[in-house]
């Protein structure tokens, strides 16, 4: 059928309900969804024509429980990840916003006697104090 040429010939349709009855109970079908006992004698009959025992019907116990497989060991451990690192580095606040003359006082109890460490502290020292190392000293090093 042409689907397009019937949408476009549109035709009203009205129904002129029908008058109800006085007696609304007689709008109820009962035989659609009732109780009929008038097979079972049919059904009990037939027990002895197919020779099966009448008996009445048992409960059946329900099962909730279910079979699980067998534990087996497993031949590898398993793979753990590792936690990741702290997203900041972590570093002594003290030192970070301590005066110079208590830096310098940390980094000469840092050091010992020894000519790496006389080193280390005048590199240091230099650092702390804000001064221009000389390219020519270093050389000499």
């Amino acid at each position: 059928p042409d689907i397009q040429t019937l949408a476009n010939n549109l035709k009203i349709c009205l129904e002129r309900p029908s008058q109800l009855p006085q007696d609304f109970m007689s709008l109820y079908d009962g035989k659609q969804f009732g109780f009929d006992f008038s097979t079972v004698p049919e059904v009990i009959g037939l027990y002895t024509r197919l020779k099966v025992d009448h008996k009445p019907l048992t409960l059946i116990a329900p099962e909730f429980e279910r079979p699980v497989p067998p534990l087996q060991l497993a031949t590898f451990p398993p793979k753990l990840r590792d936690i990741k690192p702290p997203a900041l580095d972590l570093f002594d606040l003290e030192e970070h916003f301590a005066s110079k003359t208590e830096r310098l006082e940390q980094l000469a109890n840092k050091c010992s006697s020894g000519d790496e460490d006389l080193i280390y502290f005048m590199k240091e020292s230099i650092n702390i104090l804000g001064m221009q190392l000389d390219i020519k000293s270093e050389a000499h090093e």
